[in-house]
């Protein structure tokens, strides 16, 4: 067990290196300036842009900026956004809201996901079962940004049922939303996975005994 643990540790180290490799490349290759998109419309003062550059290490070898970028990883430093405010303050703002949508996108999922399953799977070939099977059919094959663009616009916009964007993320009502489209397409393939589960298990022999 202790020599699996420390195999699975150790492939962590070059999947971390590629991970992060590939994005910072990623984002080097980007076309434009960074340091002159932060101006905006307004004309750059070269030896402003220069001084710019020296601090963020944008003058620096592709290499060495790699090598800052992933020790300041390292010890928890991940930099400063381009309004010059730390990215670690702009992650602790967005966790706890993250962590809310998760929690309540997971209980919906679990809830009406194994619900739904159960249900179609002892009413198999039923209309409900094959109403279900359609229903998630066709979440599957949504992407979720256009479910989510949907969504907002049809009971948010037009039917106002729920708040369509979300000003308070500690309000739950508003977050019913974005976590309704968040765990759709989990909820379908919770659904389907149950929903054949209990098929088969009602056909096993301790059953029928």
């Amino acid at each position: 067990m202790g020599r699996f643990v420390a195999r699975r540790l150790l492939q962590m180290i070059p999947v971390f290196i590629g991970t992060t490799l590939l994005i910072f490349l990623m984002v080097y290759s980007l076309p434009g300036d960074p340091v002159k998109a932060m101006f905006g419309s307004k004309a750059a003062d070269p030896a402003t842009v220069a001084k710019l550059r020296h601090d963020y290490g944008l003058d620096q070898p592709l290499i060495q900026q790699y090598w800052d970028y992933i020790s300041g990883l390292l010890q928890g430093d991940f930099g400063q956004s381009f309004t010059g405010r730390p990215v670690s303050d702009l992650l602790s703002d967005a966790f706890p809201v993250t962590i809310r949508l998760a929690l309540f996108a997971f209980v919906i999922e679990l809830v009406f996901g194994i619900g739904l399953g159960v249900l179609t799977g002892l009413r198999r070939g039923k209309i409900l079962d094959q109403a279900v099977l359609i229903f998630t059919l066709i979440v599957v094959s949504i992407p979720v940004f256009v479910l989510g663009n949907m969504a907002q616009f049809v009971i948010g916009v037009k039917w106002k049922l729920v708040a369509p964007t979300v000003r308070d993320s500690e309000d739950l009502t508003q977050l019913i939303l974005p976590a309704v489209v968040l765990a759709l397409l989990s909820l379908a393939y919770v659904t389907r996975l149950t929903r054949t589960t209990v098929a088969e298990n009602l056909r096993a022999d301790y059953i029928r005994t």
